[in-house]
């Protein structure tokens, strides 16, 4: 994903332009949407490894508990 300003022709140095340019605004908000899927997908893929590891933690104890 490449930002529109990258060879815009319309870009302005000063004042910047982010703040008014329709295609900036659209790419940010798509950009935004992107980051925060990849961000849920994380927690989620975060927490299913973090209760795997509790369960095998767990069934380690058990084991050295029971002497097997």
């Amino acid at each position: 994903m490449t930002a529109p300003c990258k060879g815009c022709p319309d870009r302005q140095a000063d004042p910047p332009c982010h703040a008014t340019c329709g295609k900036y605004l659209e790419y940010r908000k798509e950009r935004d949407e992107y980051l925060r899927a990849r961000h849920d997908e994380g927690m989620i893929e975060y927490a299913h490894i973090h209760k795997l590891d509790g369960i095998r933690r767990a069934y380690a104890m058990k084991r050295k508990r029971e002497g097997k």
